[in-house]
């Protein structure tokens, strides 16, 4: 199976409903990743590579610009060209909507541009995997207590995060790939490797203090 890739993160899941139905009709490989908060959950969708260009045409078949019907004061109306191309330069924090608006004024107004590689879009959903510590779940999401109680109860830690370590999940082509991602298994190991080294530590004093008294 060839790799998937950090396609765009969504904010709304009705947004990204609206694109998984349409790679589901097109027969396009994905995996959604949502991330753990319970609010402003936010949605990471990956796709292969060689796909990128072919959904971003498919998303934008979705959209029909009818000025018409637009409200005269949409705020777009009154971007100027280098507010609209600077939308063109981050398409992953706009709405396909707006994107697509921003094209056509563009190209109303006479205005040339190119549309963000793929290099780009990696970057920008970079952050979401690389930084993403949400699956570490204890006391509020708070790492750095996971490390410190590591040292306390160690056992009790070295059982969880293994969990996290080896947990795998089915994706939509039937392979089954790692449930959380590698800077969060990064950190599980560490909190494993750190409570396996308390726990020898507590067994020392232990027998110590049995065999002094």
């Amino acid at each position: 199976m060839k790799i998937l890739k950090d396609y765009r993160i969504f904010d709304a899941r009705q947004e990204l409903d609206a694109v998984e139905n349409l790679l589901k009709q097109n027969e396009v490989k994905y995996f959604i990743q949502e991330s753990n908060e319970i609010v402003d959950k936010k949605y990471l969708l990956q796709l292969k590579p060689e796909d990128f260009d072919r959904v971003d045409r498919l998303r934008e078949g979705l959209v029909e610009i009818d000025f018409e019907s637009l409200p005269a004061d949409y705020y777009l109306l009154e971007y100027s060209d280098d507010e609209l191309l600077d939308i063109i330069g981050n398409r992953s924090d706009w709405s396909e909507f707006d994107y697509v608006l921003a094209k056509t004024l563009l190209t109303n107004r006479k205005v040339e541009f190119s549309e963000m590689n793929d290099s780009r879009r990696e970057i920008i959903n970079s952050d979401f995997s690389e930084n993403d510590t949400s699956g570490l779940e204890l006391l509020g999401n708070n790492l750095l207590l996971s490390y410190m109680f590591a040292c306390i109860v160690g056992p009790y830690f070295m059982i969880r995060y293994f969990v996290v370590i080896t947990a795998k999940e089915r994706i939509e082509d039937g392979s089954m790939v790692y449930k959380y991602d590698k800077n969060i298994r990064k950190h599980a190991l560490l909190i494993c490797i750190i409570g396996f080294v308390s726990t020898f530590f507590w067994i020392a004093v232990y027998r110590y203090n049995v065999f002094r008294n």
